[in-house]
C-alpha cells in the first residue's frame, strides 16, 4: 500500500537524520518482496543477504559486522548467510548461492573483498554485488552488477591530506609506468593546481627504469605519493623505493597499512566497521533496484591516518600538533 500523501509531504520539512531514516524504510519495504532472477528464473527474495568471503569470513568480521548491524537497524528480518569461498570451489562448482532453500535466492551480495566478488559472480549472472574493499576501480568494474569500496582515494582527496600532513611541501612527485595512469595523473594535475602544489611525474616503463627514475623524482621534489601501479609499486619494487627515500630524506607517502609498516611516513586508510557500514547504505539502494552501474564507483566517506612515527623522526620531519593523536593506527 502506497504511504498517504500527507506522510510524504511530511519528510520534506523533518529533520535531515530522521528523513534519511525512514527513507531508508521504505526503500526496505519496497524491496522486501520476491521477485524473480533475470539469469535462471528462480526466485529472488530481497530479504535474503549473501556475505561471500575468500576463505575464512572470521578474518572480515568487523567489516562483516559493520554491514550487517547497519541493515539489521533498518529491518531486523533480514536473513544473513556467510560462505568462505576458495578458487578450487570455483573451478569445480562446489559452491552454490542458493543458500537460503526455504525462502528463496539471496537478493543482495556482499562480497569483502575482490577476490571473493570474482569468485561468487562466476555463478551470480544478475543478483547485485556489493565489495566491501577494493583497490582498483578497473577490478570493480570488471564485473557485471557490481559497486563498492575503492579504497585507494581520489587525487584531490590524496593532495588535501598531504598538505595537512605536511603543510610546507609544494612539489608532489608521483612514479608510473604505462598510460593507464594517465588519467589519475591529469587528475592530479588538476588537483594540483587548485591547492597551489606542483606535480613532477616521472615514468618507469618496466622496474628495470625504476632507479633513474627514482632518482631523478626524488631530486625535484618534497614528498613521493604513492599512486596504485602493478609495475612500479609492488612487494618487489617496494624495498627500492622505501630505501631510496629514506636515503634522500624524502617521505613517501604509502598506498596501505603494509606501506606504513615498511616505512612509508604516511597512508589513508579506513576502518573495517566503517567500510561495512558504508556498504550497507550503498546496498539500501540495490534493494530499492537502483542499478549497480548507476550506483558505479564509490570511495570511503570515513578516512583515517595511519603514520609511522619513527619514519617522521628519521626524516627530522614534525607533524603538526595533535596529528598523531588522531591517528587511525600509528608506528613507532
Amino acid at each position: 500500500m502506497s504511504a498517504p500523501l500527507p506522510f510524504i509531504l511530511a519528510l520534506i520539512v523533518i529533520s535531515r537524520p530522521v528523513k534519511l531514516l525512514i527513507t531508508g524504510l521504505l526503500l526496505l519495504a519496497s524491496a522486501s518482496s520476491v521477485f524473480a532472477a533475470a539469469d535462471s528464473g528462480s526466485i529472488v527474495n530481497g530479504r535474503n543477504i549473501l556475505v561471500v568471503c575468500s576463505k575464512d569470513c572470521n578474518r572480515s568480521r568487523e567489516m562483516i559486522d559493520g554491514f550487517s548491524a547497519s541493515l539489521k537497524n533498518l529491518d531486523e528480518d533480514f536473513n544473513f548467510r556467510e560462505l568462505g569461498l576458495t578458487e578450487g570451489d570455483a573451478a569445480n562448482g562446489r559452491f552454490d548461492i542458493g543458500v537460503f532453500t526455504d525462502a528463496g535466492l539471496p537478493g543482495l551480495i556482499f562480497a569483502v573483498d575482490i577476490a571473493a566478488a570474482r569468485l561468487v559472480s562466476t555463478v551470480s549472472k544478475a543478483i547485485p554485488i556489493i565489495v566491501g574493499k577494493v583497490r582498483s576501480a578497473e577490478d570493480l568494474k570488471a564485473i557485471p552488477h557490481t559497486t563498492g569500496l575503492v579504497v585507494q582515494h581520489p587525487p584531490e582527496t590524496q593532495l588535501k591530506w598531504l598538505k595537512r600532513v605536511m603543510p610546507t611541501a609544494r612539489r608532489v612527485g608521483v612514479l608510473y609506468s604505462t598510460e593507464e595512469n594517465r588519467e589519475e595523473i591529469e587528475a592530479a594535475q588538476v588537483a594540483a593546481q587548485k591547492l597551489n602544489l606542483e606535480l613532477v611525474a616521472v615514468r618507469a616503463r618496466t622496474p628495470k627504469d625504476l632507479p633513474l627514475a627514482l632518482k631523478d623524482v626524488l631530486n625535484r621534489v618534497d614528498v613521493l605519493l604513492g599512486i596504485p601501479d602493478s609495475v612500479i609499486l609492488s612487494r618487489q619494487t617496494a624495498k627500492a623505493i622505501l630505501l631510496a627515500s629514506f636515503r634522500k630524506r624524502i617521505p613517501f607517502v604509502g598506498l596501505s597499512a603494509s606501506w606504513v609498516k615498511a616505512g612509508a611516513l604516511y597512508s589513508l586508510d579506513s576502518a573495517a566497521e566503517d567500510l561495512g557500514e558504508q556498504s550497507a547504505q550503498i546496498g539500501v539502494r540495490l534493494l530499492s533496484s537502483v542499478n549497480a552501474e548507476v550506483i558505479g564507483v564509490q570511495h570511503p566517506t570515513k578516512i583515517g591516518l595511519i603514520i609511522n612515527a619513527k619514519t617522521a623522526e628519521h626524516l627530522n620531519l614534525k607533524l603538526p600538533n595533535g596529528l598523531i593523536g588522531e591517528a587511525q593506527q600509528v608506528f613507532n
